[in-house]
């Protein structure tokens, strides 16, 4: 079982390294960073504990390399091959049953949250401003701890209303699903290019 901690260490060739999340964890295994013979330490632990106990786990949810070396594509957690799409989750797509690829911005609906900005910057002005019996620090405490609320709700919907739309890779499947990939715009653009010449390469004649 891989591990389900979020601080891991890593003790190589004498020197503490980390901390690490998992997901780090697994990247740096897979990398070759880490080796058997490595020790690992996380809270709750008595004692360091070779690699070794987990690294299996790590390498079985690990992409197969050798399908990274005839790569078309490979960032991201995305690998492409003449054959497949391999997805980050673990997912394979055949390249046959892929009917249409294409790159398109992600839409975002801003009405609600500049609308919501605008409602709770106008409730935040008339809290501020309303005259509330603030005899004791008590009075005082509440009274800021709702504010700080509501402005804090401001801000999140005010970040919602200011998000810049993601880039998306729209992989449409010959049997009516389809699969979504958000990437940079460069990124976008490359996955999309190399999904086309796959398909072209797997085309008969």
């Amino acid at each position: 079982m891989m591990l389900a901690m979020s601080t891991i260490y890593v003790l190589k060739e004498g020197q503490k390294i980390g901390p690490f999340t998992t997901e780090e964890l697994e990247d740096k295994v897979v990398e070759g960073l880490f080796s058997r013979e490595d020790l690992f330490w996380t809270e709750g632990m008595d004692d360091w504990e070779p690699l070794s106990t987990v690294i299996e786990a790590v390498a079985e949810s690990a992409p197969d390399l050798s399908i990274q070396e005839d790569a078309l594509y490979n960032a991201g957690g995305t690998v492409v091959t003449s054959q497949a799409v391999h997805l980050s989750g673990g997912e394979e797509i055949p390249v046959a049953g892929i009917s249409k690829v294409a790159v398109q911005s992600e839409r975002i609906k801003r009405f609600k949250p500049v609308a919501g900005c605008i409602v709770v910057g106008v409730v935040i002005v008339c809290f501020a401003l309303l005259e509330i019996p603030r005899i004791t620090p008590t009075h005082w405490i509440l009274w800021g701890l709702v504010l700080l609320g509501l402005a804090l709700w401001w801000v999140r919907l005010l970040l919602l209303a200011l998000r810049i739309p993601a880039t998306l890779v729209i992989i449409d499947l010959q049997n009516g699903d389809e699969r979504i990939i958000r990437a940079k715009a460069r990124e976008a653009k490359e996955l999309c290019g190399a999904i086309d010449l796959a398909r072209a390469e797997s085309r008969p004649g």
